[in-house]
Parts: structure tokens; sequence; C-alpha cells
């Protein structure tokens, strides 16, 4: 399982909830702490920014999938 950082600037889109970086902080928390609790390996992707995270998710879906570069 892939899990992004939650820590992109925020869009008020109307689709998204946790504006507060506070809640953000929160919530990013919970789902860390149900994951380890439910023995959910998962890769933390930290990346910043957009290009980065997308460039990362791709070089670990291709690592899952047992493909090379």
């Amino acid at each position: 399982m892939i899990l992004l950082e939650n820590n992109t600037p925020w869009v008020a889109d109307g689709l998204r909830s946790l504006g507060s970086s506070v809640d953000r902080k929160a919530f990013q928390s919970l789902l860390v702490e149900m994951l380890k609790e439910n023995n959910i390996e998962f890769v933390h992707v930290k990346e910043a920014d957009y290009d980065g995270r997308f460039l990362r998710c791709v070089e670990l879906v291709k690592e899952m999938m047992g493909e090379q570069g």
C-alpha cells in the first residue's frame, strides 16, 4: 500500500475536508496508526511536490509489479 503524506497545499475545491493543518496532521496520524494496528505494510511517500509524488509512486508500483527501472 502507498500512503501519501498530507503535505501538499490545501485546495478548497468542495471535494476535500479537513482544511486546517492541525486536522490534517491528526488524520494522517490516525491513518498511520490504523495501518500499523492492522499489520498492513505500507510505503510512506513524503515528497511534497506533485511531480515528485507521482514519480515516486510510479517507481513503487513498478517495484510491486516486479518491473525494472
